[in-house]
């Protein structure tokens, strides 16, 4: 996100998890689950602050930041066509962009398209199985 303003977002929920789940037990040294709560803190708190709802809603329910455009359907049981219109479109929108081809699970000799979730918030949601509905 290459941007100050950003990093200090960052930095301010590591030390809001921090103290939140410090004791004087566990010391004064920010943990490596401080950083990971407070990265996972920063990218709902922002995911949602910057996109629509309904888009972050749809996204992170991929199994994976790398995908096909069956894994669309799957997930969203929708058809090819719909799929392909979403895709498209979250394409324009830059949440994701179309990375190497793959072979299909059905038909090895056949190349599809993949894509990946660009923007690394929305990556994160996905990757860790954040709930955008309950903000964890």
């Amino acid at each position: 996100m290459e941007s100050p303003r950003e990093i200090a977002h960052v930095l301010d929920e590591i030390f809001r998890e921090h103290a939140r789940h410090s004791t004087q037990e566990t010391g004064a040294l920010i943990t490596r689950d401080s950083i990971e709560l407070g990265l996972d803190s920063y990218c709902v708190r922002r995911v949602r602050d910057l996109y629509p709802t309904e888009i972050v809603r749809t996204i992170s329910r991929l199994p994976s930041a790398k995908f096909t455009s069956n894994h669309v359907q799957n997930v969203l049981k929708v058809s090819r066509q719909a799929a392909s219109i979403r895709i498209n479109k979250w394409t324009d929108d830059g949440y994701i962009e179309r990375i190497e081809d793959t072979r299909s699970d059905k038909d090895s000799a056949k190349l599809i398209y993949q894509y990946r979730i660009k923007e690394k918030r929305l990556e994160r949601l996905i990757q860790r199985g954040l709930n955008q509905e309950s903000g964890s």
